[in-house]
């Protein structure tokens, strides 16, 4: 089935009190290294502004993350927060990490749009056509993927998928049990939802 976007207004806000687009947030809050996928279709009456946005590494509100969204004109921007209402008075600046334009879609066309994070690298395409790639991002991040537009109007999502990216998906071994005289190191801890013995508390 398809899903599509049916908050009609401003709903009453929680954190954000209305700045920001509405969202679907999937998956669970350690998720790092991914591709994420979907099809989507503008609806005819939507502003040529209108975008369709798909993210990895979200928050909950969509303040944090890595948000790829595609307007009805092709433009396309890479950022990392998910995007500002249309409607809203002020656009606020957002970190912006890669911009462009792709031309616009046919009338009623679905487009294919897809992200993938791995570690601190993005890579974006639409229909199969490359965006960005190599992009630099944070590699500190972890979040959910998350589908959403910046206004309220019906897009259409189908063939979502998410898929493992990357080589940070087996499992770490714990450290050993330290003792007196041990030298102490760091390292990163472990993404993608998997545990490891010495780093949990």
């Amino acid at each position: 089935g398809v899903m599509t976007q049916m908050v009609p207004e401003l709903p009453i806000g929680w954190t954000d009190h209305g700045s920001r687009g509405p969202v679907t947030v999937l998956g669970m809050r350690e998720w790092q290294d991914l591709t994420v996928e979907i099809d989507f279709l503008m609806p005819a009456d939507a502003p040529t502004t209108a975008a369709a946005c798909l993210a990895t590494r979200s928050d909950q509100m969509w303040g944090h993350g890595i948000v790829l969204c595609v307007d009805g004109t092709g433009a396309f921007n890479l950022t990392t927060s998910g995007p500002y209402l249309i409607s809203h008075a002020s656009q606020p600046t957002v970190e912006t990490l890669a911009v462009g334009h792709t031309g616009p879609a046919a009338v009623n066309s679905w487009r294919h749009v897809s992200l993938t994070t791995i570690d601190n690298i993005a890579t974006g395409a639409l229909d199969g056509r490359p965006l960005f790639s190599g992009t630099s991002i944070r590699n500190t991040d972890t979040g959910f993927v998350a589908i959403g537009t910046n206004g309220w109007f019906g897009v259409q999502y189908d063939n979502f998928k998410v898929s493992e990216s990357g080589s940070k998906w087996t499992p770490k071994l714990a450290c050993a049990a330290a003792k007196a005289g041990d030298i102490l190191s760091v390292r990163n801890c472990t993404t993608n939802g998997l545990a490891s013995d010495d780093q949990m508390f």
